[in-house]
C-alpha cells in the first residue's frame, strides 16, 4: 500500500533525495511494520528516514542497522547506503574497502550512484 511512496537514495555528496516529503505517523507504522516482515525497500525507506531525521528523531545508528537489513535482504538503495555510511565512517570505522564492496553490490544491482561511486573512490570519474 505505502510501499513506494517514500523513494530515497543517498546521494555521492551525501546529501538525500525524497521523492515526497510531509511523512504522516501512519506510514512511519507501515514502513516499520513491512521492514519488520522482511520488505527490503522499506527498511530502506525507514533508514532514510532515521538517517536525516525526517519524520522520526534522527539517529545514524538506527540507520546503519536498518540499511545492513535492507542490503541483506536485497535492496541494493539500502547497500549504497551503507556504503556510504562506511565511506565515511558514521557510526562506525569508516573502511574504504567496505564501501567499494558494497558500492560494486548496489551498482552490479542497477543503482546507478553506487556505480558512480566506485568510480569516484578509484579516482576515474570523468
Amino acid at each position: 500500500m505505502f510501499s513506494k511512496i517514500i523513494s530515497a537514495v543517498l546521494l555521492a555528496g551525501g546529501t538525500l533525495a525524497w521523492a515526497e516529503s510531509g511523512i504522516s505517523p501512519e506510514v512511519i507504522t507501515h514502513l516499520q511494520q513491512a521492514c519488520q516482515q522482511g520488505s527490503a525497500d522499506n527498511c530502506t525507506n525507514l533508514g532514510a528516514m532515521y538517517y536525516s531525521g525526517d519524520g522520526v528523531t534522527r539517529d545514524r545508528q538506527q540507520a546503519f542497522r536498518l540499511f545492513e537489513q535492507a542490503c541483506k535482504g536485497g535492496d541494493m538503495v539500502g547497500c549504497a547506503n551503507l556504503a556510504r555510511m562506511y565511506e565515511l565512517g558514521e557510526t562506525v570505522s569508516a573502511d574504504r574497502a567496505r564501501a567499494r564492496q558494497l558500492y560494486r553490490q548496489a551498482c552490479e544491482g542497477g543503482v546507478n550512484t553506487g556505480c558512480q561511486a566506485i568510480e569516484r573512490l578509484q579516482g576515474t570519474r570523468r
